[in-house]
């Protein structure tokens, strides 16, 4: 049996949800929510995962999510 890491279908369909689960916590739209992780991406200066983001926004409050607040929780989270 394939391993869901190495098979594409599955991986995107991992991305989705995880952009989903952003726009939910957000309030906004998926193509709105995959903007934020894209610049979250940017400013992090470093490959991060959908995933890792949404880890990070899910362990803030929902009225602590700006930028630049999402961006130091996720470089935190890289470098422990």
């Amino acid at each position: 049996m394939q391993d869901n890491q190495d098979n594409p279908v599955s991986e995107s369909k991992t991305r989705k949800r995880n952009i989903k689960e952003i726009a939910a916590l957000l309030r906004s739209t998926e193509t709105m929510a995959a903007r934020f992780a894209q610049r979250v991406q940017e400013r992090v200066g470093q490959p991060v995962s959908n995933a890792e983001i949404l880890d990070a926004m899910q362990q803030m409050s929902a009225k602590r999510l700006s930028m630049d607040k999402v961006v130091a929780k996720v470089r935190q989270q890289i470098t422990s």
